[in-house]
């Protein structure tokens, strides 16, 4: 368990904003993987489509504009 002040934790929106904002970093990561062979294509491709789906279905790009206003 981590040790946060109570003033400091985030709220429920405001957890809710930073988790839709995380599948930018998921997309990212695993679309850097598809030209290589650290992991089976396959592997690579259905995370990809995973967290496209995700990217899409969070509104994720809304989420990370928000968080960079």
């Amino acid at each position: 368990m981590l040790d946060v002040p109570i003033g400091e934790l985030p709220t429920a929106e405001e957890a809710w904003l930073r988790y839709r904002a995380s599948a930018a970093h998921g997309l990212a990561i695993w679309l850097m993987t598809l030209p290589s062979d650290v992991h089976a294509h396959e592997r690579s491709l259905a995370l990809v489509q995973r967290y496209a789906a995700a990217f899409v279905e969070l509104d994720t790009a809304s989420a990370v504009e928000e968080m960079t206003r």
